[in-house]
């Protein structure tokens, strides 16, 4: 049987990163994702305080927003990315557009390719881009 793991690695002032909770689950859902980021909230003095960053799994968004709901909740661009290439690996275009957005400077250009991207592949952006106004993209 395959178990799936679970980890937090917050970095700290120093930018150093560090092992806080781990766990094994038997798969990665939103029951399993709920118990491990329970585990997390009674570790987390300030749990409003917290980003927490994903690759938008649905089970960790559902667990996220029931356990987490003031957090900040961010996307995870590499994971993302290899989602988007997964799914959509024919589609050269699409990755090169979303790697334009991901690693621009300026948020008006971002918002223009991801604009651009909506209107060309508007199936891509609902089912992987489509961001809610609490979610932002790191490269971390």
């Amino acid at each position: 049987m395959a178990y799936t793991s679970y980890t937090t690695k917050p970095t700290d002032g120093n930018e150093t990163i560090y092992l806080l909770t781990f766990g094994f689950a038997n798969s990665e859902c939103s029951e399993s994702w709920t118990w491990f980021l329970k585990k997390l909230h009674k570790l987390i003095q300030y749990p409003d305080r917290v980003m927490l960053v994903s690759d938008r799994h649905i089970g960790i968004f559902n667990a996220m927003e029931a356990i987490f709901p003031y957090a900040t909740h961010g996307i995870c661009a590499y994971h993302l990315a290899q989602n988007l290439t997964r799914f959509y690996e024919q589609r050269d275009d699409v990755i090169s557009l979303y790697y334009c957005a991901t690693y621009t400077y300026c948020i008006e250009d971002f918002d223009h390719i991801m604009d651009e991207l909506k209107e060309k592949y508007r199936n891509v952006y609902n089912e992987f881009l489509g961001i809610g106004t609490k979610e932002v993209f790191t490269l971390t």
